[in-house]
């Protein structure tokens, strides 16, 4: 198998963890309440991959996304940038090694401002970031909207005047615009019609093929990211369950919760049979977190131990990474 060293790695996160107060008391003496989103995750990406960020809705994606881009600071834990810890720069340099990490937004509608022209949209961090050249950054800009299969003309249009998958390519032309080394892909295609979700993708191949680009593709759909991702990351309520190898953690899912999200992904030959896992309940409030592994109340293998002990994200013995107290001690038992 092949060895991930830290050499190899563009973007690690350690140990990240969020939580947010959820009511501010005036009075002194009461004590701030908290919601934990995140709960100490790990992950890295190699340069030129992408890793795809699953799990439920409020599993804690978005966060992710959104404290590697600075728009939220961590509670807790590191992110490394090519040697680079992103939550200590400060000044000049944060805003220099923020344009290698630009953001493509759930809908791209309200990413877009309704009353300025795209192509000025699109060339408007170019203007943010260098000052003003606006023939030089104009002919970039076309150049960007042509290569996300759009023409000039649509550069002089506003918003409102597209439909939702070319409002979807500009403004991933605009995360283009400076020629970012990592790109995060917040679940860009869930507010788009299934036609043109494909389409989306396939262009996010493109650009990742064609310029080298690292991608961070968070979605809830675990077809699309079974065929964009090298690596996959399962998220459930805060914590990573299982991370590892797209062949790997396809092919043989560890972890029940893995199980269940790859056996909703629908099969188009109805004469192949699969077992089903079905997950009883629904998901548990942050505000009030199961004790234990946060799983056991819907897991369909939970044992006793399971409410008691929260289980570690340990390596097994095919690289990929899972935590289950169950895994666990089959590993023991061998």
């Amino acid at each position: 198998m092949e060895v991930i060293t830290k050499m190899d790695e563009l973007l690690i996160v350690e140990n990240l963890s969020k939580k947010f107060v959820l009511k501010k008391h005036k009075m002194p003496w009461q004590k701030k309440k908290y919601v934990h989103v995140l709960n100490g995750i790990d992950f890295s990406i190699k340069k030129g991959e992408t890793l795809g960020l699953v799990g439920e809705s409020g599993c804690g994606k978005s966060t992710t996304a959104k404290i590697i881009m600075d728009i939220y600071s961590p509670t807790k834990g590191s992110i490394v940038y090519n040697t680079k810890n992103l939550t200590s720069l400060k000044g000049k340099e944060r805003k220099k090694i923020r344009r290698n990490v630009q953001y493509v937004f759930q809908d791209p509608m309200g990413a877009l401002n309704p009353r300025i022209r795209i192509i000025e949209q699109i060339y408007e961090p170019l203007t943010i970031h260098y000052g003003r050249n606006p023939r030089e950054y104009y002919r970039k800009a076309v150049e960007l909207l042509e290569s996300v299969g759009m023409k000039e003309s649509h550069g002089k249009m506003y918003p409102h005047q597209l439909s939702g998958g070319q409002r979807q390519r500009v403004v991933l032309a605009r995360a283009m615009i400076l020629e970012p080394e990592i790109l995060i892909c917040d679940e860009p295609i869930s507010a788009l019609d299934v036609s043109i979700q494909s389409q989306v993708v396939n262009l996010l191949m493109k650009i990742r093929e064609e310029r080298g680009i690292t991608l961070l593709f968070i979605s809830h759909d675990l077809s699309m990211v079974r065929h964009l991702c090298d690596t996959t990351a399962v998220m459930y309520m805060g914590n990573i369950v299982e991370y590892g190898r797209n062949e790997v953690l396809f092919g043989n899912p560890m972890h029940p919760y893995t199980k269940s999200l790859i056996n909703a992904i629908p099969i188009p030959d109805p004469r192949i049979k699969r077992a089903e896992v079905i997950l009883e309940g629904e998901v548990p409030s942050l505000l009030n977190p199961p004790t234990g592994c946060r799983f056991h109340p819907r897991c369909p293998v939970a044992r006793p131990e399971c409410s008691v002990k929260q289980p570690e994200l340990k390596t097994l013995p095919d690289g990929r990474k899972a935590a289950c107290l169950i895994l666990e001690e089959e590993e023991d038992n061998e």
